[in-house]
């Protein structure tokens, strides 16, 4: 029993049985309803047996990850359904504001009852469709806030809705192959060991699952013949395939990390540049001021006391460290153009490294050829 927990929270990860669950939970129901309601109530029995029948037809539609084409489709649809979650809140807050707008304006002196509820979203819902209700706005500014409620629900919303979908699209069909491929080895490996016999083989099964039939000698242990023992040869193969992929999948890391490397190098090399023609633009500036043989002076006196200030001696000290800075700036640039080669280097032996790595592919893909012809065999 104490096992039973995780085996069951781990059965509820998957998608499909909960699907499972909920279309057995709703069936049973419809049976209990079946037996016990009267011929009044019966449209709940009747209800439920219909809601079993689409949870049903939902559940089939696992099948179609067979296929190449449709598989990716199912997943596109379940996505959508969870964009349109998130667009279904923002729509319902549009619909009750402007319900009760509409129902302040058009009927004021409606007494507080349950049937208010739906009088508030019958409009504002219809109007997404077409059905405007024309006749019950008359003149005024009832028109303008029609026109603002179309504006924000028929325009905005629904081609936010629209651009939605088409991302969730784009960014499933970018990976439709490798999802079809991933959810067509689970139909398969979930339907490995169904049985035959439709309830008397589940229900064989599930015993045999829980258990059951330990006291009887019976293994409680299902043997799969999906999986595939390999002998020491093609193991050693699959081991090197799995090595190769590795390599490759590593080395395209590096290029792309060595290639974001020199990207930023290489802007930073460029901001420096920039800045040391501007310096230099900044030292010829200074450079061309006026300078005379005897600089004019100022005299500023307190008392007894004369001053004389040289009005050059600030461009001076403005000069100096100008030239400090670009000094340091050139070996900054000397130290990035030396990066520079280091990475020449680098970017040499990374495509040493890649040529070797294609030539390993190549084997790879060789290995696998000669691995799928022997279990061909």
């Amino acid at each position: 029993m104490r096992l039973l927990g995780p085996k069951i929270s781990n059965w509820l990860r998957e998608t499909w049985n909960k699907v499972d669950l909920l279309s057995y939970i709703v069936f049973i129901l419809a049976v209990v309803l079946r037996l016990v309601l009267c011929e009044t109530n019966f449209e709940w029995a009747r209800l439920f047996f219909c809601f079993s029948l689409i949870v049903f037809i939902i559940r089939f539609s696992q099948i179609f990850f067979v296929v190449e084409n449709l598989g990716p489709k199912i997943i596109m649809i379940k996505n959508m359904i969870v964009d349109l979650m998130f667009f279904l809140v923002i729509l319902a807050l549009m619909i009750l504001t402007f319900g009760v707008v509409y129902q302040s304006i058009l009927h004021p002196e409606t007494t507080l009852a349950w049937g208010l509820i739906n009088s508030v979203i019958y409009k504002p819902y219809f109007q997404m469709y077409g059905e405007l209700f024309l006749e019950d706005f008359g003149d005024g500014y009832r028109w303008v806030l029609l026109g603002i409620y179309m504006i924000l629900t028929n325009v905005l919303l629904l081609n936010l809705l629209i651009a939605m979908f088409s991302y969730t699209f784009e960014r499933v069909q970018e990976k439709s192959e490798i999802l079809w491929k991933y959810n067509y080895y689970g139909v398969v490996y979930e339907h490995f060991d169904r049985p035959y016999i439709p309830l008397l083989g589940t229900l064989f099964q599930m015993l045999r699952t829980f258990k059951c039939f330990e006291r009887c000698g019976i293994s409680g242990e299902i043997s799969s013949n999906f999986r595939r023992h390999l002998n020491g040869d093609l193991n050693d193969k699959v081991t090197d395939f799995v090595r190769g992929c590795m390599l490759i999948y590593t080395s395209h890391q590096t290029r792309l990390r060595q290639e974001d490397i020199t990207h930023k190098v290489s802007n930073t090399a460029h901001r420096l540049e920039l800045v040391i023609e501007q310096l230099e633009d900044l030292k010829e500036d200074v450079n061309k001021q006026p300078e005379s043989d005897s600089p004019p002076t100022h005299h500023t006196s307190t008392g007894n006391v004369s001053k004389h200030v040289n009005p050059l001696m600030g461009l001076s000290s403005v000069e100096s460290r100008l030239e400090a800075k670009l000094s340091a700036l050139e070996n900054l640039k000397f130290n990035l153009d030396t990066k520079f080669d280091a990475m020449d280097g680098l970017k040499s032996q990374l495509n040493q490294e890649s040529r070797r790595l294609d030539s390993l592919e190549t084997k790879v893909e060789t290995i696998l050829e000669l691995l799928l012809n022997k279990t061909e065999k």
